[in-house]
C-alpha cells in the first residue's frame, strides 16, 4: 500500500473508476483512495508487474473485487478505446476517469530532442483526449438517463 487511507466508506459503492498510471505515485494513491471507499477500479498502466501489484494490494486490503488492471500503451491505436468500452461493458458502467499517465525526461529543455518532447506532448495531451473522447458518450447517456429521471446515480 502506498498510503494508509484514513477516510474509508461506501460513498462510491457500486461505482467504476479508471486510473491512468494508476499503479504508483499519485496514480497509486488516488486507487487505492478510490477503492477504500468502494469503488472498483481499473488500473491502466504499461507496467504490468505493477499493475498486477497495485490490484493485489488493494484487493487484499479493501475485498477481492475491488481492482482490476488493464495492461497497455495508451499511446496504441485504440488503446484508449479498448480500456474505456472494454471497462463499460466488462463492469457494466463507468463512472470516475482520473488521467494520471505521464512522465517528464530528465535535463533541460535545450538538450530535449524533437521526439522526446513529443512523446511528452503524447502521454499529457493525446492520450487524455483520446480517453475523454471514448467515454463521452457513456457519460452523455448516464447524463441523459439522470436527466430524465430527476436523480443523480
Amino acid at each position: 500500500m502506498l498510503i494508509e487511507p484514513r477516510l474509508q466508506s461506501d460513498l462510491l459503492k457500486d461505482k467504476v473508476a479508471i486510473v491512468t498510471g494508476g499503479s504508483r505515485g499519485i496514480g497509486g494513491a488516488t486507487s487505492e483512495m478510490l477503492a477504500a471507499n468502494g469503488a472498483h477500479v481499473v488500473i491502466a498502466d504499461v507496467d504490468a508487474d505493477a499493475a498486477h501489484k497495485a490490484v493485489d494490494d488493494i484487493n487484499g486490503a479493501f475485498g477481492s473485487d475491488r481492482a482490476s488492471a488493464f495492461v497497455g500503451d495508451l499511446l496504441a491505436e485504440g488503446a484508449c478505446d479498448e480500456l474505456v468500452h472494454g471497462t463499460a461493458k466488462e463492469r457494466g458502467r463507468l463512472d470516475i476517469v482520473v488521467n494520471n499517465a505521464g512522465y517528464a525526461w530528465d535535463g533541460g529543455i535545450h538538450s530535449m530532442t524533437d521526439e522526446q518532447f513529443q512523446a511528452m506532448l503524447d502521454i499529457h495531451l493525446i492520450v487524455p483526449f483520446r480517453i475523454s473522447r471514448a467515454c463521452a458518450p457513456i457519460f452523455r447517456t448516464a447524463a441523459e438517463k439522470e436527466d430524465a429521471s430527476g436523480e443523480a446515480d
